[in-house]
């Protein structure tokens, strides 16, 4: 059995940036947005078009929500606060709950991109195998923080620097109008590095690129003027959930709960 070398790194030690000579180019430099009041942020997001937030206990109405929400989705874009021991957002949805909400029937010839942990990753990917949607590609988002190292978190066995994005489409053999949906490949990274950052519910905020990047598979998801056909589960409340095109779903179960998740 071979082991491979563990490079031992004391967390207290000086990190060492080399910094090129002057002047320093511009691809080393970051663009940071001109400071806003909070109110004008979100007057900017109420005032967003062709957006529909909502708020619904997703769970406990699982059952009835291409009912309420519709069933002609492109893609569903999923976020679950999941029940997992030492996850830095955990939340009360666990894998039997995802295989009540009925995405063959929000999208039934579409995606979904799911959010998973590595201790769950396996079993969703068999509850989405059931409801016939197949494995297609996976975001890995490894987490920074602000000084440029990576944010590792407790986990019960490793640990926690990254999240996985999952995604699915429905089975083009079985439902062969699943093939007619528009798909524009781009040349992104599988793997991204972004910072670390908070909503004001307490969870970890997607980067906006993963949304961008989701837009840009689905070029007729969306048009301006028209309701758009993209679906976010366990969106953030309030005017920070909303996003052109998109309808967006807050838990209302969440809302009512402060601390961790249920206990197994």
């Amino acid at each position: 059995m071979l082991m491979r070398k563990k490079r031992e790194v004391d967390p207290r030690a000086p990190v060492p940036l080399k910094l090129p000579p002057h002047p320093i180019p511009v691809s080393w430099g970051k663009v940071i947005a001109p400071y806003k009041p909070q109110s004008e942020i979100d007057a900017a997001f109420e005032a967003l078009p062709d957006c529909v937030h909502v708020k619904r206990d997703i769970v406990a109405d699982a059952e009835t929500l291409h009912a309420s929400l519709g069933g002609d989705f492109l893609a569903v874009h999923a976020n679950p606060p999941w029940d997992i021991e030492r996850s830095p957002d955990r939340g009360g949805v666990t894998v039997e709950d995802i295989a009540r909400i009925p995405f063959e029937k929000l999208a039934p010839y579409g995606f979904v991109f799911m959010w998973v942990e590595k201790e769950n990753l396996s079993e969703v990917c068999d509850v989405m195998s059931a409801k016939q949607f197949g494995y297609v590609e996976n975001m890995t988002w490894v987490q920074m923080r602000p000084n440029n190292v990576i944010a590792n978190s407790d986990a019960t066995y490793l640990a926690r620097s990254h999240r996985t994005m999952v995604m699915f489409r429905r089975d083009c053999r079985a439902f062969p109008a699943a093939k007619a949906v528009e798909l524009r490949h781009q040349r992104s990274a599988d793997v991204t590095l972004d910072a670390l950052a908070t909503t004001k519910t307490g969870r970890r905020a997607i980067p906006a690129h993963v949304y961008k990047a989701m837009e840009t598979l689905l070029p007729e998801a969306y048009k301006v003027g028209h309701p758009g056909k993209l679906l976010e589960l366990w969106s953030e409340p309030g005017p920070e959930g909303r996003r052109s095109g998109w309808t967006t779903v807050a838990d209302a179960a969440a809302a009512k709960k402060k601390g961790p998740g249920k206990k197994k």
